[in-house]
């Protein structure tokens, strides 16, 4: 109601979602874990560990031990169902990895063969085909649904419509992911033939 204000209450764990300074404030709950752990990327809410591992793979294991360790302490579990490994390079020995998860229980980390992140699909041999794929598809669905809800079209029209709907899927995290095997780049190049071809004349 107008001219209320709600009343004062303690907040003894967590962090108001969908509040203004929330992110702020994860981040001062976060801040100390790169400073225990130095293979740890932070964004967000996300956080991902990395290391080079044919010599040694102890080394991220005892990383994966002190996350742990620092979640029990802060009692910010995390949820081992969502935590995989992904092995790169062809000298990777491929271990197993463990964490706690938030009864206590000791599992193995499973072995991802694809993964997506800030929507970019990748998988070990870093070749992202299956993200031009799953690009390409998603692109031809967006054309196919313009073809079928305008009844005019012309090169003006076409052209708006490709740079507001099309191009930033193409270009999104291209920097990451630009194709160098002919067949993706010929299966991008289907998608800008589809585009022209639907312009009359």
């Amino acid at each position: 109601m107008a001219g209320f204000e709600s009343s004062w209450a303690d907040v003894l764990s967590g962090v108001p979602q969908g509040s203004v300074l929330g992110p702020l404030l994860f981040i001062c709950y976060i801040n100390d874990m790169p400073d225990l752990i130095k293979s740890l990327i932070l964004y967000a809410d996300d956080a991902k560990l990395f290391n080079k591992v044919c010599v040694d793979s102890a080394s991220l294991q005892s990383d994966l031990d002190t996350l742990c360790e620092w979640s029990m302490q802060w009692q910010l579990k995390f949820n081992t169902d969502k935590c995989t490994v992904m092995h790169f390079g062809s000298h990777n020995d491929h271990k197993h990895y463990t964490m706690l998860d938030h009864s206590g229980n000791v599992n193995f980390l499973e072995t991802a063969v694809l993964e997506k992140d800030f929507g970019i699909w990748s998988d070990p041999s870093l070749k992202f085909s299956v993200h031009v794929t799953n690009v390409v598809n998603k692109d031809n669905q967006i054309l196919g649904l313009t073809r079928r809800s305008f009844t005019y079209m012309d090169l003006s029209l076409m052209k708006t419509l490709y740079t507001a709907l099309v191009r930033p899927h193409l270009e999104y995290g291209n920097v990451v992911w630009h194709p160098f095997l002919k067949k993706d780049i010929e299966l991008l190049e289907s998608v800008q033939h589809r585009a022209s071809k639907m312009i009359p004349g």
